[in-house]
């Protein structure tokens, strides 16, 4: 009789996560890209989507950062972002604006490195797409043009 509650209590314990798993995948509604050439603003690290809500989120985990706070941010792992081509992008607080930078092991890993200040000049701008929109046009912005690499965020792929 333990067996069996030990073995429903597994399958349970697998079902949740199961279901867990979908919610999260389901959830990623924002994609991460890196764009290295092909635009006039290339190279860019483009952030996309169209749901405030799922903005919100980022923005609130990369408040910590205009608040001086000494943690990394990897915005890829976040649970509403898609790391598109397994573009890796860490977000920290540093003494210069650096902006987007390549960091060291992969091609597709970068670090956007901003003083307090410049995180909130850059949250000040990703907070205007926390914002319901009332209409379809594509909107985009810089949020940051630091460093040799463009960091945009747009309501789609096509800035």
């Amino acid at each position: 009789m333990a067996q069996r509650t030990l073995a429903s209590g597994n399958l349970s314990l697998r079902l949740g996560v199961a279901a867990q798993f979908q919610r999260s995948a389901a959830k990623k509604i924002m994609k991460l890209e890196y764009i290295p050439k092909g635009s006039q603003d290339s190279p860019l690290i483009l952030l996309y989507g169209n749901n405030p809500a799922e903005i919100q989120e980022i923005f609130q985990s990369l408040e910590p950062l205009a608040r001086g706070s000494n943690v990394m941010v990897s915005v890829h792992n976040l649970i509403s972002v898609e790391a598109i081509n397994h573009c890796r992008l860490i977000a920290s607080v540093g003494t210069k604006d650096l902006g987007i930078i390549p960091s060291k092991g992969f091609s597709e890993s970068f670090e956007c490195v901003l003083t307090t200040e410049g995180w909130k000049e850059l949250l000040e701008k990703l907070e205007l797409f926390t914002l319901p929109r009332v209409d379809s046009n594509r909107v985009f912005n810089y949020l940051t043009m630091d460093g040799s690499i463009n960091f945009v965020i747009s309501t789609s792929k096509h800035c």
